[in-house]
């Protein structure tokens, strides 16, 4: 099989030349092996907003039923906050989307508590066996690391769970083509 590795990829000398104030260095690249030895060269997949805004992080990526999906890590400078947000593909190494910019996939926490600031994710949700669940399809676990201090700051730090509802994931895109 060929295996995928998401990685945080430099931007193009290009951008760097004739943008330097605005050029975007956090983005998320892709790199694939069939051995686990020998990898592509990293190519971009998925950039944030703006440097000055929301940065993607990282990513972590995996198979779902016929298409792909991902945990980003975006990190937003005004705030300092990092939320994991649900990103989406047809294929592993290209047309990478985030699914609602903005909007946590793993709600933050209440003021105070311990997930209100920060949430890495450690890697695709784990799909549990169905025994003890009714003969029903038990939740898929996304364990994340979350803290309750900003990105840059002093901060505790704690290893937590979350539960996604199996089957869960759904959408649409119109494909009217129509003219007019």
């Amino acid at each position: 099989g060929l295996y995928f590795a998401y990685v945080r990829v430099q931007p193009p000398p290009s951008c760097l030349k004739d943008h330097p104030t605005t050029c975007l260095f956090h983005r998320i690249g892709v790199t694939s092996s069939r051995d686990f030895l020998t990898w592509t060269p990293p190519r971009q997949i998925l950039v944030g907003d703006s440097e000055a805004t929301n940065l993607t992080y990282a990513m972590v990526g995996w198979r779902e039923a016929d298409t792909y999906l991902g945990v980003v890590m975006v990190y937003s400078r005004a705030t300092g906050l990092v939320g994991c947000e649900l990103a989406a593909s047809a294929e592993p190494d290209r047309g990478w989307q985030r699914v609602e910019p903005g909007v946590s996939l793993i709600p933050r926490g209440p003021p105070g508590a311990f997930d209100r600031s920060v949430c890495f994710a450690a890697a695709h949700p784990l799909r549990q066996p169905s025994a003890g669940h009714g003969g029903g399809t038990p939740p898929h676990r996304l364990y994340y690391a979350a803290a309750d201090g900003h990105h840059s700051s002093v901060r505790r730090n704690k290893i937590s769970v979350a539960t996604l509802r199996p089957h869960g994931f759904a959408g649409f895109r119109t494909t009217d083509t129509a003219e007019g």
